[in-house]
C-alpha cells in the first residue's frame, strides 16, 4: 500500500480506536489531506457517505475508514498505447 494512502487509513483507524464516532467535514479534510472543497464534492457526487445534524454536516468514522478503504490500490500508471504512424488508418 502506498505510504501516503497507508498513513492516512492510521490516522483515521486511529480515530477509531478513539472515543469519537463522527468528524467534521474539516477534520475529514485534514486527516485525510485533501481540501474541503474537495469534501463537500465528494459528498454532492454521492461519494462519501455524510449524514446531517441540524446544520452540521458530520462523517462518520466508520464510514470514512470503508471509503478509504475500498479505494484502489496506487499502482503503475497506464501509458497509451504505441500508435505506429507509418500505419494507414
Amino acid at each position: 500500500m502506498p505510504r501516503r494512502v497507508n498513513s492516512t487509513l492510521n490516522q483515521v483507524e486511529s480515530l477509531t480506536n478513539s472515543k469519537h464516532l463522527a468528524m467534521s467535514v474539516s477534520t475529514y479534510a485534514r486527516v485525510t489531506d485533501q481540501g474541503v472543497s474537495t469534501v463537500y464534492k465528494q459528498i454532492e457526487d454521492k461519494e462519501l457517505p455524510a449524514h446531517r445534524e441540524g446544520r452540521k454536516i458530520i462523517i462518520l468514522v466508520e464510514e470514512a475508514v470503508a471509503r478509504l478503504k475500498a479505494l484502489p490500490m496506487a499502482g503503475k500508471r497506464r501509458t497509451r498505447p504505441s500508435v505506429d504512424i507509418d500505419s494507414p488508418l
